[in-house]
């Protein structure tokens, strides 16, 4: 789902509609949309848009994102760049007073992989 603002509170809901989207090759496709605009008490609405979407619509057609996305398709260093925003993470809520190194390993410390044994289906294929 894509989230649009906008500054006006008029047409607080629009029926589902269809929308013409141009590729950079010059052809159109059509695709059915549904729209929900909502109040966000601040004076601003948001926009959900749901529907056959190919990709989100901020996410736009340009240099930079083709690149990004074609640096991130690539396996190996999408692995590094996941590694890398992990770090991140973690250096960031360690420097907002969140002690997420000890936190860590206060879990593995714990006895929840016991208790991880005890409810886990075997017949079920869990995701990593």
């Amino acid at each position: 789902m894509a989230l649009c603002s906008h500054s006006s509170l008029k047409d607080l809901c629009a029926p589902s509609s269809s929308k013409t989207i141009p590729y950079n090759n010059g052809r159109s496709h059509s695709r059915l949309t549904r729209r929900i605009r909502m109040s966000s008490g601040g004076g601003q609405l948001a926009t959900y848009e749901e529907g056959k979407l190919e990709r989100p619509s901020w996410t736009g057609e340009t240099p930079l994102s083709r690149l990004v996305g074609a640096l991130i398709s690539f396996k190996p260093l999408f692995s590094v760049l996941k590694l890398g925003a992990r770090q991140v993470l973690i250096s960031t809520a360690e420097k907002t007073n969140i002690p997420w190194r000890d936190m860590t390993r206060e879990i593995l410390e714990s006895d929840v992989y016991k208790e991880m044994d005890t409810i886990q289906n075997a017949s079920v294929e869990y995701p990593d």
